[in-house]
């Protein structure tokens, strides 16, 4: 799918922002990993996304993603931008960095307008946008147009 050509428009509540395709095993759940300095918001959303079946983690904040990405690699990174320590943008960039999480599709997940997210977050390797407040449908269509399932 071609970037959003509205990707700018502050109107705009989800996007997809890269063709980044992840080709998962049919077998395997989908890895996802939240990333929010919002205890509750973190667990709530792990929890939704567990009860549609996928397997799920949750961390507050870049640092303990950074920690958890060495012996969990999620495929799908669903993460807030304004966090202590390591906002959204500099965990986008450092997860881009590393073996393990190079590829994984990366989510932000904002109260924040697309054209601000997106100034900063296209070249800090972000694929995809959606607006706190969104339905979780919203967030499973962006997964679900970024996870490839890829038969043996």
């Amino acid at each position: 799918m071609a970037e959003s050509t509205d990707r700018f428009d502050a109107s705009v509540r989800h996007a997809l922002w890269s063709q980044r395709r992840l080709a998962i095993d049919p077998d395997r759940r989908v890895r996802v990993l939240v990333v929010d300095d919002n205890e509750t918001a973190a667990e709530a959303l792990s929890l939704a996304l567990a009860e549609d079946d996928y397997e799920t983690r949750y961390v507050f904040g870049g640092v303990s993603a950074i920690q958890l990405v060495s012996h969990w690699v999620p495929d799908i990174i669903i993460l807030d931008i304004n966090m202590p320590e390591y906002d959204g943008f500099e965990t986008a960039h450092l997860l881009r960095c590393l073996v393990n999480t190079r590829n994984a599709g990366i989510i932000a997940f904002t109260a924040l307008s697309a054209p601000d997210v997106a100034r900063q977050g296209l070249p800090a390797g972000f694929d995809a946008y959606c607006q706190k407040g969104c339905t979780l449908d919203a967030i499973t269509s962006l997964i679900d147009h970024l996870v490839v399932r890829q038969a043996r």
